[in-house]
């Protein structure tokens, strides 16, 4: 299937600017509002100032670059951190609670590829496009695309590996493209299950208008 964009996304129209001061700095961001959310939510984790933590990740290695992509990544990391100490902590934390109060848009995969469940972000997120993903296989709205093809990627979870497969996602709707950087990791299931994956997407890349996306 094959759908052309018409017209250009209107994310822009979605980001929050702000302006953020810290160590003598200023900075001039524009985020979606789920990640001021989460970066909030991780400052007072931490007990520190949302301005003093977005100083924190520019001062990493390639914030400067790119700033607000590199603190949506900084989310993304914070969220699979929380999701591995679920999994380390003996399924202490429930990983559908954990799912529903990230602000991060984020999907639970069964093994064989089927959506399982979906967080109120990700919900709120592609809601609007009328489609129902839960019960779905994932892959026959997304595209992922990464060095490691998904299916190989399925096969080695299989196995017991746990890495972190990184790529891009890219979704069509009549009229729209959405791409997002998102990470995809195994989280060890009881058998006969043996594990799920959970998908969590960085948003806010717009498509080109008029541009031709092939979907699966």
């Amino acid at each position: 299937m094959t759908a052309v964009v018409t017209r250009a996304t209107a994310t822009e129209e979605r980001l929050r600017p702000r302006i953020i001061q810290a160590d003598k700095r200023r900075f001039s961001l524009k985020l979606e509002p789920v990640f001021w959310e989460a970066l909030e939510d991780i400052a007072a984790a931490r007990g520190i100032r949302l301005n003093r933590l977005v100083a924190l990740v520019a001062a990493e290695p390639g914030g400067q670059d790119n700033l607000a992509s590199h603190l949506r990544k900084f989310c993304l990391t914070e969220a699979q951190r929380e999701a591995a100490e679920a999994r380390l902590g003996g399924g202490r934390i429930d990983l559908g609670g954990l799912m529903d109060s990230s602000p991060i848009p984020c999907l639970l995969i069964a093994p064989n590829g089927m959506v399982r469940r979906e967080n109120q972000a990700f919900t709120a997120r592609f809601g609007g496009f009328g489609i129902r993903f839960v019960g779905r296989p994932f892959l026959r709205h997304f595209r992922f695309q990464s060095a490691v093809p998904v299916t190989e990627a399925w096969q080695r979870f299989a196995a017991g590996e746990t890495f972190t497969l990184k790529g891009r996602v890219v979704h069509v709707a009549p009229g729209r493209v959405t791409t997002a950087e998102a990470r995809l990791f195994p989280v060890p299931a009881r058998r006969p299950v043996g594990f799920y994956c959970i998908l969590w997407l960085a948003l806010g890349l717009p498509a080109a208008a008029g541009r031709a996306v092939a979907a699966r």
